[in-house]
């Protein structure tokens, strides 16, 4: 552990040596894998004041950690070709392998994990296709989504996880950008049925347009006609409160860059930037019983969120898998990498939100985290920044 990261910790911090190297073709579970006792040096603080995180020694060579169907872990593909998990169990972290080289390129930077397929399966894409992959038995199957070589997909998310039902955003070639297409798919048993299919404009290589999904439904923005619209499995155009309440502020907005829609509630954030009223993340909440609070800046004054500094490009929204939490990253911290804030989610409350927490930096100074992901049971959100895993332990309240 770097002494510098000491400054950033808050709460519990615990302490490794570096792991090793995982064995070869070793279970998760099994007695070779690398374990690590951790010392415990505080307690966490409760909600409602700031929350630092527990720290971990990353393994050397770790970029990449993805969400995955297994009781307080997180899943790495950067690791000997090979999906791997990381375990916190109790005061030690383990590292063990599902399974290595059953494809050519297993490791790679460039992939979109998912999983909510209500079984031990996860999803990620590679380029051109989507690998289905079990986190139990290592089994996998292939599906190709990009029919024309000059196709590419780099994110993807679960619409239906019961149906394998997927939504794909498709990159192709032009001129001097790419075009810009989301399309729908189920898949089965190496089979792709395709749903749907909408363009939605121009964007930059390796760019992710602004679209989610979020009760069934999937939301994008329109690059051509500058407008949000809301979308059924098969991408045809569906009714839905949303995409009103930007219309009818759309010049004061301006485009929206990102959106996070919760999957139960009548609760959104858009990130806009361009319009009359400055760049910003707003809250919609279409059901507000106030119609002049159902579209509101997210952050009003800066006292919003103690402890953060100023809140300036604010991105990265997503609620945690129970929806009782929202994260976000503030990016306005100069040199020394983005803060994360979670906000409790209040069904019972008109306003949905509860008071703002300081998570703190999810990585050493000067550094910006690689890549995010949550667990279950505990409910934990953790960042890695390639040196270290911050893990925050987001229960319900």
């Amino acid at each position: 552990m770097r002494r510098n990261r000491r400054q950033y910790v808050t709460g519990v911090l615990l302490c490794l040596t570096a792991l090793s190297t995982p064995a070869r073709h070793q279970p998760p579970r099994g007695a070779q894998n690398q374990e690590h006792q951790m010392e415990r040096t505080g307690q966490a603080t409760p909600p409602g004041e700031r929350m630092g995180p527990a720290v971990a020694e990353c393994p050397a060579g770790v970029q990449n950690i993805f969400s995955v169907p297994v009781e307080n872990a997180v899943g790495t593909n950067s690791l000997n070709n090979a999906i791997s998990l990381i375990r916190f169990e109790g005061d030690r972290v383990s590292v063990g392998e599902v399974r290595r080289d059953y494809m050519k390129y297993v490791s790679g930077s460039d992939y979109w994990f998912v999983d909510g397929f209500g079984d031990a399966r996860i999803g990620y894409t590679q380029r051109r296709g989507f690998v289905m992959f079990n986190m139990e038995s290592g089994a996998f199957e292939t599906y190709t989504v990009c029919a024309s070589p000059h196709e590419l997909t780099f994110k993807a998310a679960v619409l239906d996880g019961a149906g394998i039902t997927l939504v794909f955003d498709i990159s192709s070639a032009d001129v001097n950008d790419y075009n810009w297409v989301l399309r729908t798919a189920r898949l089965r048993g190496g089979t792709v049925d395709l749903l749907g299919e909408k363009a939605l404009g121009k964007k930059r290589h390796f760019e992710n347009g602004p679209w989610t999904v979020g009760g069934g439904n999937v939301f994008a923005y329109d690059k051509t006609r500058k407008d949000l619209v809301c979308m059924d499995e098969g991408l045809r155009i569906a009714d839905h409160p949303l995409p009103a309440l930007y219309r009818a502020k759309a010049e004061s907005l301006g485009e929206i860059r990102e959106i996070a829609i919760h999957r139960s509630l009548p609760l959104a954030v858009l990130v806009t930037a361009g319009g009359e009223d400055g760049s910003g993340p707003w809250l919609a909440r279409w059901a507000h019983p106030d119609t002049a609070k159902r579209l509101v800046p997210l952050f009003p004054a800066e006292d919003d969120v103690p402890g953060s500094g100023r809140i300036e490009k604010a991105s990265g929204f997503q609620f945690s898998p129970d929806g009782a939490w929202m994260v976000l990253r503030n990016e306005g911290q100069g040199r020394e990498g983005p803060v994360f804030i979670a906000v409790p989610v209040k069904e019972s409350n008109d306003d949905l939100l509860g008071r703002a927490i300081v998570l703190g930096r999810g990585a050493i100074a000067g550094q910006s985290p690689a890549a995010t992901a949550w667990t279950r049971a505990p409910q934990s959100f953790v960042s890695c920044d390639g040196h270290g895993l911050f893990r925050w332990v987001l229960n319900e309240e």
